[in-house]
């Protein structure tokens, strides 16, 4: 602060003092000295003929000329016998000089004189005096300014882009510049952020490595024990295949939450990609709800995995709460390419339709946490439509529930690893 406050001071003082200088040459620097130019007048009057003649080409030349009476004058009498010669006699003012010669026996030739100046001080001086000064003292201000706004723009810019981990890429300012001190500040906490977000990953991944070993020796001990009450092991498998899901989610969404996948983009027939992700779901279809495919001919770019891990969990997220039916159908509406699962459960809130593809987010008592689920499987959805340039969103559904939307460009080349 000290060393800004120094400079910026310093700057403005020299400035102050070089612009005056310069606009006082400009505007107000006299071509001879006064009395080189009272002398030059007393020459030129002294070997110049007082006539008529002569009070016109004085005044044309911009000198105020005139005759006066000699008696209205009380003259010394030096002055009076100079005139009387044929001399010229001079009379001083506070601002101008007066020159005089024997015009006849009545009358004097009187010539005026400015003091220091060969022209009288006009607004039109002051006001372009003034206005040189301000747009002068405007550059120099910028110029010295110059540098701090382009430093402040190089921070600006890299604290803006925040990379997928959640840091930004290290701020370099040339080793002069004013805020040097402000962009080492700023890469230090870029460095303990990182640090503290590498820590907590480390952390939530021990964590759930742990948790897999006591749930492995868990369903050991569970397929070597005894079958005396089968409903209660059977529960206590699906206890296991509950946290074991858990563990696998809370994996797979710090796995991508720092880093953007590599996309290999393909032509994807919904159809047949809903239908063999119902496949692979059946085992989860224990209700024996009807699920109903009309994706037709409609196809997307996007990676398979990622897409088909997409609709997979939509389809995990209907299983749980639908009555009866789940409808997955495909349009194409306003170059937009949306894939729609339609339930007819309990549906969402209108207040939470914007917050359930949130991280750990579970909406109402309707869709509590009794029915399984970590809060991830939607928020590793809406991330995969990012990859893909998409969106995704909650609605009502035509079927009294919720309808989750995938949506996708339409006809449009994405790029690789966006």
């Amino acid at each position: 602060m000290a060393r800004l406050f120094a400079s910026l001071y310093f700057f403005i003082a020299a400035a102050l003092i070089g612009t005056t200088a310069l606009l006082d040459a400009l505007f107000f620097s006299p071509t001879d000295s006064p009395s080189q130019s009272v002398e030059a007048a007393r020459v030129l009057l002294q070997h110049t003929t007082p006539d008529e003649d002569t009070v016109s080409a004085l005044n044309q030349a911009g000198l105020k000329a005139r005759l006066i009476n000699r008696n209205l004058i009380a003259w010394p009498q030096v002055s009076a016998e100079a005139l009387s010669n044929g001399n010229v006699a001079t009379l001083f003012d506070d601002e101008t000089t007066l020159l005089y010669r024997r015009f006849d026996d009545t009358r004097l030739l009187e010539v005026t004189l400015l003091d220091g100046l060969n022209a009288p001080s006009t607004w039109d001086n002051v006001w372009r005096y003034s206005i040189s000064f301000f747009l002068l003292l405007g550059i120099w201000v910028a110029l010295w300014l110059w540098p701090l706004w382009r430093d402040l723009r190089t921070i600006h810019t890299t604290v803006a882009n925040v990379q997928p981990n959640g840091t930004i890429a290290p701020i370099c300012l040339p080793q002069h510049s004013r805020l040097t001190g402000i962009a080492e500040a700023l890469n230090r906490l870029n460095e303990r952020v990182s640090e503290l977000l590498s820590r907590h990953k480390e952390m939530t991944g021990a964590v759930a490595h742990e948790t897999r070993t006591p749930l492995a020796r868990l369903k050991f001990a569970l397929a070597a024990g005894p079958r005396d009450d089968p409903a209660h092991w059977q529960a206590m498998d699906n206890d296991v295949q509950e946290l074991e899901h858990l563990v696998q989610e809370m994996l797979d969404y710090l796995r991508t939450d720092s880093t953007v996948p590599e996309l290999n983009i393909s032509e994807l027939p919904l159809q047949a990609l809903c239908e063999q992700t119902l496949q692979r779901l059946q085992v989860r279809n224990t209700r024996h709800i009807d699920v109903t495919v009309n994706a037709g001919a409609v196809k997307i770019l996007g990676d398979g995995d990622y897409v088909e891990r997409a609709v997979e969990n939509l389809l995990v997220n209907a299983f749980r709460f639908a009555h009866s039916r789940i409808v997955i159908d495909a349009e194409i509406y306003r170059q937009k390419i949306r894939l729609s699962v339609h339930d007819d459960g309990p549906g969402i809130s209108q207040e939470n339709l914007q917050k359930v593809f949130a991280p750990f987010f579970r909406p109402d008592a309707d869709r509590s946490r009794e029915r399984g689920g970590a809060g991830l499987g939607l928020a590793i959805v809406k991330r995969i439509q990012h990859w893909h340039q998409g969106n995704c969103y909650a609605e009502r559904s035509m079927l009294g529930g919720a309808r989750f939307v995938l949506e996708y460009p339409y006809a449009k080349r994405l790029s690789r690893g966006q």
